[in-house]
């Protein structure tokens, strides 16, 4: 071995000790950090963050919130209240389709056939959109304040106030 070997040899060993030094001291920096309390705090919060399922709500508003419950429910006692989305020739006779805005949206439309739609009207709170083309729009804003007073004052003054959306239209 000569000289520059020798001294490339010294050199490459005194940057892997010092290198050995340094990450030596950082775990031993690590591990006393790890036995304070706030480190242990900070590790109890980190876990309990990665516990929830769905981190999406941080930065939800009410309204958000509101929909991804009322999506996961599934009511099955309705008070109901209905959209009129309008009336329809079908194949044998004319119908008219209805939303319930407590249902699912997968199971919220009904459709009445022409000769039980008084009868289905007078037995239930039915909203008419001023035009048909209305009818998505009446329905979600209903859905909406509906579902907001249950939430916040009762079912009893949620049902008063779709009572007069209905009673102003």
């Amino acid at each position: 071995m000569n000289n520059n070997e020798l001294e490339q040899l010294r050199e490459g060993y005194k940057t892997l000790s010092d290198k050995r030094n340094d990450l030596n001291n950082l775990i031993s920096l690590k591990m006393s950090l790890e036995n304070t309390d706030i480190i242990k705090l900070y590790f109890e919060v980190l876990k309990e963050i990665e516990g929830y399922e769905d981190q999406s709500i941080v930065n939800a508003n009410d309204r958000t919130l509101m929909d991804k419950v009322i999506e996961k429910m599934n009511i099955k006692t309705s008070n109901g209240i209905y959209v009129y989305f309008g009336s329809y020739n079908g194949p044998f006779s004319h119908i008219s389709k209805y939303m319930d805005i407590e249902k699912h949206h997968s199971s919220c439309e009904i459709i009445i056939s022409f000769d039980e739609r008084e009868k289905f009207e007078k037995e239930h709170i039915i909203l008419r959109p001023k035009n048909l083309g209305e009818c998505e729009k009446l329905y979600n804003e209903t859905r909406i304040i509906f579902f907001e007073t249950c939430i916040v004052e009762g079912q009893e003054k949620a049902v008063e106030k779709v009572l007069k959306i209905r009673d102003s239209k």
